[in-house]
């Protein structure tokens, strides 16, 4: 069966997002089932509220393209794995904002059979309706896993238009942003 996947979202800070996603994937792993939390708020309060800090890799390189499986990493429950959070995710709202189809990146690493692993994969969400916000609200799909992956795209920085091809398919690190314009 396919993991169940859940955003936790809400446009207002303060009411319980992070305390909702932690709680529910904490109390489904001591009841026995693989949850993975996926911390989408640059503010990383899920990822401190599980004891861990994103050294290194965080959800911005979920959304670069790298693997789930090279991503989660395990917390003091058992059978709850975290894609930590760190401020620099601030920085892919926007890319992801800039790039056509930008909004489908999540849903495509989320995809199966990245997420067989796991019963339940609870999203965290940061108090905004931005570019990581949609990300977490789009259905995944096989199809369009694949399709966009496999080909290179073109970029435009929205304040000057000027064009930059990402040296990664998929890459949203390669995105020019106004500083380099």
């Amino acid at each position: 069966m396919p993991a169940r996947v859940y955003a936790v979202a809400n446009q207002k800070g303060g009411v319980g997002k992070t305390t909702t996603a932690v709680n529910l994937a904490a109390c489904l792993a001591e009841a026995g089932e693989r949850c993975l939390l996926v911390d989408l708020d640059p503010q990383a309060n899920a990822t401190s509220g599980l004891g861990r800090r994103a050294n290194g890799v965080s959800t911005h390189d979920l959304l670069d393209g790298v693997p789930l499986s090279q991503l989660a990493k395990p917390t003091a429950f058992a059978n709850l794995d975290l894609v930590p959070a760190k401020p620099e995710l601030a920085a892919a709202a926007v890319q992801l904002s800039a790039i056509d189809g930008g909004e489908r990146y999540l849903a495509d690493a989320l995809v199966a059979p990245a997420t067989d692993p796991y019963a339940f994969v609870f999203l965290d969400c940061p108090p905004a309706f931005g570019a990581l916000t949609v990300n977490a609200l789009q259905r995944p799909t096989v199809s369009s896993s694949r399709s966009r992956r496999s080909t290179t795209r073109s970029r435009a920085c929205r304040s000057c238009s000027a064009r930059s091809t990402s040296s990664r398919p998929g890459s949203i690190r390669a995105s020019p942003s106004p500083a380099s314009c």
